[in-house]
């Protein structure tokens, strides 16, 4: 597999462990045409403002650190940066960019 590969899978892993605390129920698509990777969606809410809201994450993977100030520069094509301000979106679209190890050998 390649590293890209390893990265994606870990980063689709990561980030669905951490809704799982919350309660999201994950799903992914087969085609990523809107710089979605995955998205959560809970139960509930009936009455609210909003009910089974749902969260679109577009995903990335870099073994940058963060500089000095604690900002972590991430190159994003401009597809990607213009899919997730959409203004016309009907659920939020967040970017999760995950952080691995240089050796790519702890990925496995």
């Amino acid at each position: 597999m390649y590293i890209t590969q390893k990265q994606e899978q870990f980063s689709i892993a990561y980030i669905s462990a951490l809704a799982a605390t919350l309660g999201f129920n994950p799903g992914t698509f087969k085609v990523d045409d809107d710089s979605i990777d995955i998205s959560f969606k809970s139960k509930g809410y009936s009455g609210k403002v909003r009910r089974n809201p749902q969260i679109d994450i577009q995903l990335k993977c870099t073994k940058a650190k963060p500089n000095k100030d604690g900002v972590l520069p991430f190159p994003l094509p401009v597809k990607n940066y213009n899919d997730l301000r959409d203004e016309y979106q009907n659920n939020p679209t967040y970017l999760v960019v995950l952080i691995v190890p240089e050796n790519e050998k702890r990925l496995d």
